[in-house]
């Protein structure tokens, strides 16, 4: 059984990273050309969470040594996942909420936990704990990090969602792009995804449970893994086919 959870979440991975990376350096591009905060700020959310964290924390669960590449990766590790909910929240809220008050002091608050958590797991891989012990994703460092990272999926998730619910009823009198009203709804699908990948995770840990063996909550963060990355994947990078298919939807309707 293990080995089936081993090789599902190995599957995973490597389309999150795949996806996550073409999708980052399309990003990144478009946002050199054009100067655009949003597609800078996904592009190296994009490259970072998928490009970096994710191969970083497979070296950490998967190798017991050498010692240094175990917290090298540890290291990086948490530089990536800090300049991922970095960004993540500062385009959610100059997207979306730019003129809040509220919004402005929870990305402050947001940015400021993840420093804390990013600088506690910095030390812990430069030699604060021992090398095998870096896997440990219940320890507060990760928590912290996770705690902040789970605040601006849901802030980004519940925007896309009320953007998308606005473009429908715009949708109705031709005011709207079909192709981009189905990416809000798709942005939202994916930072619920990611909130099931690391929340669940998070709760058992939270509960007295092993989050590094517990079978179900492997499997939750599996399955919604590969959900957010073909969410991401029809978002940025959809087929010809399915754009077609949303503008004859729209056209009927």
């Amino acid at each position: 059984m293990q080995l089936q959870i081993g090789l599902a979440l190995l599957v995973a991975t490597l389309a999150y990273v795949g996806v996550g990376v073409t999708v980052g350096v399309r990003l990144v591009r478009l946002a050199l050309r054009s100067g655009g905060f949003a597609e800078r700020m996904l592009g190296i959310a994009c490259l970072t969470g998928p490009g970096v964290v994710a191969p970083c924390l497979v070296v950490v669960n998967a190798l017991p040594e050498p010692v240094w590449a175990v917290r090298t990766s540890a290291f990086v590790a948490q530089l990536g996942y800090a300049t991922f909910c970095t960004v993540m929240v500062l385009f959610t809220w100059q997207c979306f909420r730019p003129e809040e008050a509220w919004a402005r002091w929870l990305t402050r608050a947001s940015i400021a936990a993840v420093l804390v958590g990013a600088s506690l797991g910095i030390a812990r891989a430069l030699g604060l704990a021992e090398a095998a012990d870096l896997k440990d994703m219940d320890h507060v460092s990760y928590r912290l990090i996770i705690v902040a990272s789970l605040v601006g999926q849901a802030w980004t998730g519940l925007e896309a969602f009320a953007y998308y619910v606005r473009m429908r009823k715009r949708s109705r009198l031709g005011l709207a792009d079909p192709v981009v009203m189905n990416r809000f709804l798709l942005w939202g699908l994916v930072a619920t995804a990611a909130m099931v990948a690391s929340g669940v995770p998070l709760g058992v840990g939270l509960l007295g449970g092993d989050t590094y063996n517990d079978v179900p909550s492997r499997l939750a963060g599996a399955a919604a893994t590969i959900f957010g990355t073909v969410c991401l994947q029809l978002a940025f990078l959809p087929p010809r086919s399915y754009v077609a298919w949303l503008r004859a939807r729209a056209a009927v309707a």
